[in-house]
């Protein structure tokens, strides 16, 4: 018996090694929160927009709708978001699966002049993480892109129906 509890200990001990050397586990936390931000890029007013997801603690959630650049007047529309643990455990695992955790999200040196841009910044045990506004590395962008639209499918479409509406009469409204 004792033969083969030591026998048995290398491999035990090897296996905790490697959990522990695991920044993260596969469980999400419940300090998990996420902020990912969208603007449309260097348009004129009042054709600028932008946005902002928030997702966390816990099933909390909303989106933040600003229809023009940062000013006195600029409206502001919030909406509240319905999530589920299920939602925010999916969108967890997919964070997992493409390694945030595990590596750091470069930003891309040639960044495009002018066009829209993101990014994401988070929590999960304490620990911050983020991506960056443009991408280094292609399978890095095209797993930020696959993210960005899911995190944006989990707004309503009703919703962004709304905002997008709300947005259009600030145009129409505010056209020189």
């Amino acid at each position: 018996m004792n033969k083969i509890f030591f026998l048995g200990l290398p491999l035990l001990l090897t296996g905790c090694a490697s959990l522990l050397s695991t920044p993260f586990p596969t469980v999400r936390p419940d300090d998990f929160q996420l902020e990912y931000y969208w603007e449309t890029g260097s348009l004129p007013p009042p054709y600028f927009y932008s946005y902002r997801i928030t997702l966390g603690p816990g099933t909390r959630a909303e989106i933040e709708f600003q229809a023009d650049y940062s000013g006195d007047n600029t409206p502001v529309w919030l909406e509240v978001i319905d999530i589920t643990e299920n939602d925010l455990d999916q969108l967890y695992e997919m964070l997992y699966t493409m390694g945030m955790f595990e590596k750091e999200w470069l930003q891309a040196t040639d960044t495009p002049a002018g066009g829209s841009a993101s990014y994401l910044k988070g929590v999960a045990y304490g620990q911050a993480f983020s991506i960056p506004s443009f991408v280094a590395g292609d399978q890095q962008a095209r797993d930020a892109r696959a993210l960005y639209e899911h995190i944006e499918g989990l707004v309503p479409r009703e919703t962004w129906v709304k905002l997008l509406a709300l947005h259009d009469d600030y145009v129409a409204e505010n056209e020189e």
